[in-house]
């Protein structure tokens, strides 16, 4: 089951990861989070732990180009924007 700790990293503490080879986004807000998906992961559960609410799933599927009718592939990196302007 998904948990806060398997955030990956913020965009603000890792220097060290390439970000514009794993999104198409040329730049990601400041503040926002990667996260490694997990076996079992569904959007709506990663909305809830990053956003507070499951109805904001919606932003991380546009966001990183997700094909909504296809299952999330464990280890696959999500970009997870702040929508807060941190």
């Amino acid at each position: 089951m998904l948990k806060q700790q398997q955030r990956v990293a913020t965009v603000n503490d890792t220097q060290e990861l390439d970000l514009r080879k794993e999104f198409t986004k040329d730049e990601l807000p400041r503040g926002s989070w990667v996260y490694r998906v997990m076996d079992g992961d569904i959007l709506s559960l990663i909305a809830t732990v990053y956003y507070r609410t499951p109805e904001l799933w919606y932003v991380i599927a546009d966001f990183n180009n997700l094909d909504i009718t296809q299952p999330l592939e464990p280890g696959r990196l999500l970009a997870i924007p702040n929508l807060y302007g941190v």
